[in-house]
């Protein structure tokens, strides 16, 4: 073929890198074993990830940091930030993770009011929804309360409302 050039790629992939440790400051009131438990994906070499992967892998690294911050909403700390996460060689095949967090202030439940319920009465909502005045702000129990989890261990309003048939309602 003319204009045409052949081109080989050799490509070293080098050596598997694995963290060593990843630490947390800034958190107060949270433990660093449940933060590091709250990420999936990356595991550092500590005795509690004996059996799980210990690869860096970058692409599961930018949802473990949100998976991190939803452990502090979980606790009702809604304004939890990562300020700084550093990443570097310990060694040739070992890196370290250190993160600085902000927790923010923790954040309580006050009143939980309905409106626009016709079909079911606020007590009927409220027992679904289980949250009352002075429970710990968690955004994600509320929302698998409202919208569902997707293991269906609990009824959810969403649930209440589509399997009576209405499939477009807004909540």
């Amino acid at each position: 073929v003319k204009n045409a050039v052949k081109v080989t790629f050799n490509i070293d992939k080098g050596p598997k890198v694995k963290i060593q440790t990843i630490t947390f400051a800034g958190n107060q009131n949270i433990k660093s074993t449940k933060l590091a438990s709250a990420m999936k994906k990356t595991k550092d070499l500590s005795f509690r990830n004996i059996l799980k992967s210990k690869k860096f892998k970058e692409e599961e690294y930018a949802n473990d940091k949100n998976l991190l911050i939803s452990a502090f909403n979980e606790q009702g700390y809604r304004d939890a930030r990562i300020i700084k996460d550093t990443i570097y060689y310990v060694a040739d095949d070992r890196l370290q993770i250190d993160f600085t967090l902000e927790e923010g202030k923790k954040y309580y439940f006050r009143d939980v009011n309905w409106t626009g319920n016709s079909i079911y009465t606020e007590e009927q909502l409220n027992s679904v929804l289980m949250i009352g005045k002075g429970d710990v702000y968690d955004v994600v129990t509320m929302e698998k309360r409202l919208f569902g989890d997707p293991k269906q261990q609990h009824m959810d309003v969403r649930k209440m409302y589509t399997d009576n048939g209405y499939l477009f309602f807004n909540l």
